[in-house]
């Protein structure tokens, strides 16, 4: 009798062992299902507050109306509701492209006056005026 309940309890154990096993895999499965998706999350908030890349024209040394301000045509006079307003004219990308002819709106490379500048920027070296 004792040898079969022996058995019995040795065969327990293994049905035992073998759900208990089970349960095991699909914790660790369930587990590893979380950190993955906490990963996934991480990596798209990240994603979606990322920092706006540079703007590809503009540095922190030369803005758009740096170019034109200290020329005599630099501001463009502007009548509006009985007032008087002179914005500044602005270069537009193209010029810092320097790409000839200006693929912008007439050829223009200034706005609001495109006569201001007529042609692409030309490159200096380095400490040259």
């Amino acid at each position: 009798m004792t040898s079969q309940s022996t058995a019995v309890t040795e065969d327990l154990k293994k049905a035992l062992t073998a759900e208990e096993g089970g349960r095991r895999w699909l914790r660790r499965l369930a587990v590893g299902g979380v950190f993955v998706g906490l990963i996934a999350a991480a990596l798209a908030w990240r994603a979606a507050h990322a920092p706006a890349p540079p703007a590809k024209y503009v540095t922190a040394t030369v803005a758009v109306g740096d170019v034109i301000e200290n020329l005599p045509n630099g501001v463009y006079p502007v009548t509006l509701n009985g007032f008087l307003y002179h914005p500044q004219n602005i270069a537009l990308a193209q010029w810092f492209d320097t790409g000839q002819p200006s693929d912008a709106l007439d050829g223009a490379f200034s706005y609001p006056n495109e006569s201001v500048l007529t042609s692409p920027a030309t490159f200096q070296n380095v400490n040259c005026s």
